[in-house]
């Protein structure tokens, strides 16, 4: 039986405010949750990328200024930002948690659109002792790839095409265009690159030069198609987690989530009915997985927030259903939290 969505005339998922895309700020998480990370900072390396907009039709792609995603254990920015005179053709990488230590990348051709920026792996010290690799997803197939290995002698951008033939093309007409790649997730010294249609890539960055070395026969999309349908990459207890967002009747509304694990080896997605004592966060620009006991939510949910709806909505996992959550900037105190239980 499909999940069921709870109404409270309370609260309706309307239309944000006008200065609400204006005034956001880095991290797209509850500010409940914001404070006990500046108390716990380490939970940071809990934070992965956004979420990524798929529709029937490819979304259409802008080149990033300022803050990018975060990959890696880095703040992935794009010229000037921390109020730091840099070069709008550079790609930098903030550690917070090295007290905001930066790298800068190679310049950057213009030309060529930003879509992802992942690392391979971790940096969690010294950035120039790491051997990780540093991707960049075009959204396009010439080039499809960019590369940079943070431990190399060059100070290049290492170019790739994409040549393969989308297997999982919706119309005839597209089944002999070049896989799109749009979506990835660095995790132990390997790229997961997921396509437009939902076609999972793995690639060996440990290599002098890094390759496609498997492809998914499946493709990661909802159960059931729906009108609208927003993803998530992120790792969680040693495993790469899929999640999405979706609206089933309209692209305004988001009615229900599901939630995928990774098989590496069979590179198969296995739908999720429990997380334990997880809690995943979903923002606009970056999401989470956390110990509810740490942090003091409500275990075995999904928390998300999305540009067509003011404040936070909660996602049972065992109930199936959706539910309003609370807005940070209420003075009324959220029934679903309470205060941390566990301090580092």
């Amino acid at each position: 039986m499909a999940p069921k969505v709870k109404t409270n005339n309370k609260k309706k998922q309307a239309l944000p405010k006008k200065e609400a895309t204006s005034t956001a700020t880095w991290p797209d998480l509850p500010q409940k949750l914001v404070d006990i990370i500046a108390k716990q900072p380490t939970m940071m390396q809990h934070i992965s990328y956004g979420g990524l907009t798929k529709w029937a039709r490819p979304p259409v792609r802008s080149r990033w200024r300022h803050y990018v995603g975060y990959s890696g254990h880095a703040i992935v920015t794009k010229g000037a930002t921390f109020s730091y005179t840099g070069s709008s053709d550079l790609i930098y990488l903030w550690f917070p948690v090295n007290g905001y230590s930066s790298c800068a990348l190679p310049e950057w051709d213009e030309r060529v659109p930003i879509m992802r920026v992942v690392i391979s792996s971790p940096v969690l010290r010294n950035f120039f002792d790491k051997n990780s690799t540093v991707m960049v997803l075009t959204g396009t197939s010439h080039p499809a790839f960019l590369f940079y290995r943070l431990k190399g002698e060059g100070r290049e951008w290492v170019k790739q095409d994409c040549t393969l033939t989308e297997p999982h093309s919706s119309m005839k007409s597209e089944r002999k265009n070049f896989t799109t790649f749009t979506n990835a997730i660095g995790f132990n010294g390997r790229f997961y690159v997921l396509s437009l249609q939902g076609t999972l890539a793995v690639i060996d960055a440990t290599e002098s030069y890094p390759r496609i070395t498997a492809l998914s026969s499946e493709r990661a999309v909802p159960s059931l198609l729906p009108k609208h349908f927003r993803e998530y990459l992120l790792e969680s207890e040693g495993n790469i987690l899929l999640v999405f967002l979706i609206s089933r009747k309209s692209i305004k509304l988001v009615d229900d989530v599901e939630v995928f694990q990774l098989n590496a080896e069979k590179l198969s997605w296995v739908k999720m009915t429990r997380l334990g004592n997880r809690t995943l966060f979903m923002g606009t620009d970056c999401c989470m997985s956390v110990p509810a006991s740490r942090v003091g939510c409500r275990s075995n949910c999904v928390y998300f927030t999305y540009h067509t709806a003011d404040g936070w909505w909660v996602f049972d996992m065992e109930k199936g259903c959706v539910t309003p959550g609370w807005d940070d900037y209420s003075t009324t105190k959220s029934p679903v939290w309470t205060e941390a239980i566990q301090e580092e």
